[in-house]
C-alpha cells in the first residue's frame, strides 16, 4: 500500500489537493473513496508526502507484523506441546488402568461382572 502512495501521480494528486485547501483529513477521506486505501496508519500531511517517511512507516509496519507473528506462533507451539503433553498422560492412565485390568483377569470374566467391579472400584 505504501508503493502506491510513493507513486509520482499519487503524491502529485496529494499536492494538488493540499495546494486546493484540503485538511489532512479530508485528504485521507478522499484516498478512502478514490483509491480504496485507508490512510488510518498515517499521522501528518507531512508524512503523507514524504516518501523516505512512508518507506521507514512501512518498514516499522512490517517489522510490528513479524513480530506479532512470531509471538503467535510461540504460543501456538507451546499450546500444541502442552494439549500433546496432556493426551500422552491421559493415554499412559488408560494404559496403566487397562494393564490393570488385564492383571486382575477382567477380560476373562463376563462383562456384567466386570461392570459391577468397576462400579463398585
Amino acid at each position: 500500500m505504501v508503493n502506491v502512495l510513493q507513486n509520482d501521480s499519487v503524491q502529485g494528486h496529494i499536492a494538488d489537493l493540499a495546494e486546493h485547501g484540503f485538511s489532512f483529513g479530508e485528504i485521507k477521506s478522499q484516498f478512502g473513496r478514490v483509491y480504496g486505501i485507508d490512510l488510518g496508519f498515517i499521522e501528518s500531511l507531512e508524512e503523507l508526502t514524504n516518501p523516505s517517511a512512508l518507506e521507514s512507516k512501512q518498514e516499522k509496519i512490517e517489522a510490528k507484523i513479524e513480530e506479532v507473528q512470531a509471538k503467535y506462533l510461540k504460543a501456538r507451539n507451546e499450546a500444541i506441546r502442552l494439549h500433546r503433553e496432556s493426551v500422552f498422560e491421559q493415554d499412559k492412565q488408560t494404559r496403566e488402568y487397562l494393564q490393570f485390568i488385564t492383571d486382575l483377569g477382567f477380560d476373562f470374566l463376563p462383562k456384567e461382572i466386570t461392570d459391577q467391579l468397576i462400579s463398585e472400584v
